[in-house]
């Protein structure tokens, strides 16, 4: 298995880097809505955490047009709808400032780039199979200078070959990659015991939540309950599903 580590990556690869005016980000509406959400959900943020969120918003317009990072339909609400959705499992995760994170397919970084902004003690190893996310989402840490992230570019099948990877963290975090019943299965080998999934999901998940009954019972696992967004934060209606590892 091939880890890659962001900080060996040049920022300079990056084609234009990110040049963010701090005025314009404090004068920008959504730097208040941003304020307001993360206050509603308990953490605080400094101003500098606030301009890396809307840097690291920056690099992925700039990326999505080369490596379609997102859907590309949907680049119009990447702030609500990607973002800012990304930040309501924060109160999970501040409960455990140092707790060391796996983040299956985020794709263009979501949610995990934006909780370490959130909560720069935290240990996030991003799996990304596809090269082109996965070589952005290095170059994006180094860009932001953020410590603590690795990024392995491979399936999560061949990655549960290295033992050092399983049982061994406190979240793992899934945002649009599968239904809940192929989470379980594809988290809970990485999951330490008390570990627990953070399954972004919509609020009409019970479909999903009872098909996975049986799978979460014979892996030894139990739903602790939900994590709803922030009203308003978001043009969807969505939630976070709790499963700890027993």
């Amino acid at each position: 298995m091939t880890m890659k580590n962001p900080h060996r990556a040049n920022p300079d690869d990056l084609c234009h880097p990110c040049a963010i005016n701090r005025r314009m980000i404090i004068n920008n509406p959504e730097f208040q809505k941003t304020h307001q959400v993360v206050q509603a959900l308990g953490v605080a943020l400094s101003q500098e955490q606030i301009e890396k969120l809307f840097q690291f918003r920056a690099l992925v317009q700039e990326w999505n047009a080369k490596v379609n990072l997102i859907s590309r339909r949907d680049i119009d609400n990447l702030f609500a709808n990607h973002l800012l959705d990304s930040l309501t499992a924060l109160p999970a995760l501040a409960a455990e400032p140092s707790a060391e994170v796996m983040d299956l397919g985020p794709g263009g970084g979501f949610p995990g780039i934006p909780l370490k902004i959130c909560l720069p003690e935290i240990k996030l190893t991003c799996l990304e199979a596809t090269q082109k996310k996965a070589r952005f989402l290095e170059l994006a840490a180094a860009e932001l200078k953020l410590s603590d992230v690795v990024v392995i570019a491979q399936h999560s099948q061949a990655v549960q070959k290295d033992k050092s990877l399983l049982n061994r963290y406190d979240f793992v975090t899934a945002r649009a990659v599968a239904e809940l019943k192929e989470l379980v299965k594809i988290s809970f080998p990485f999951l330490k015991v008390g570990g627990k999934l953070l399954a972004y999901k919509s609020s009409k998940a019970g479909q999903e939540i009872e098909a996975a009954g049986e799978i979460i019972h014979k892996l030894g696992g139990t739903i602790e309950g939900e994590l709803r967004q922030e009203q308003g934060s978001s043009n969807k209606d969505r939630k976070i599903i709790i499963i700890r590892k027993e």
